[in-house]
């Protein structure tokens, strides 16, 4: 909350997911999580909407009509979401998302960005994910960007 980086490291069940979405929920802007596994990100967003907190999420693998309604969400003047959930494909390779993420920073609207199980970041790690190297590498995750949180799970 006082826009310092942060690195989370707890034990599966720990509660790391509230120590990005509390601040989610009560910034003014919007929270980009990155996570590599869809079927976790499906569950997050179920109980946030079930807890009336405005979430969505971007895959590789929806459909376009349905990703295009969440993208135009995000241009609108007054983006609904207070958390919007990626997968590391999806950033690597969607140069019209990394536009719309560059769009909601010059609106003061992107507050903090989140790698979830971060240990997929490295390449000697289990879960290596390829898409993971391009991630951090952008311009925007670096220059860009008011927190960035890194989330570690054991």
């Amino acid at each position: 909350m006082s826009g310092h980086d942060v690195f989370v490291l707890m034990p599966t069940g720990g509660g790391k997911s509230l120590t990005y979405q509390l601040p989610a929920f009560i910034s003014p802007g919007i929270t980009l999580v990155i996570s590599p596994l869809v079927s976790l990100i499906q569950d997050q967003i179920m109980h946030l909407l079930q807890a009336n907190i405005p979430a969505a999420y971007l895959s590789a693998n929806m459909e376009w009509p349905e990703q295009q309604g969440i993208l135009r969400d995000l241009c609108s003047e007054h983006c609904i979401y207070k958390l919007l959930y990626v997968t590391p494909e999806k950033v690597a390779k969607s140069d019209f998302l990394l536009r719309q993420l560059e769009n909601l920073h010059a609106r003061e609207l992107l507050d903090r960005i989140v790698i979830d199980e971060a240990h997929c970041v490295s390449q000697w790690g289990h879960d290596f994910r390829p898409d993971y190297q391009v991630t951090p590498s952008s311009a925007l995750f670096y220059s860009h960007c008011t927190k960035f949180w890194n989330v570690l799970g054991f």
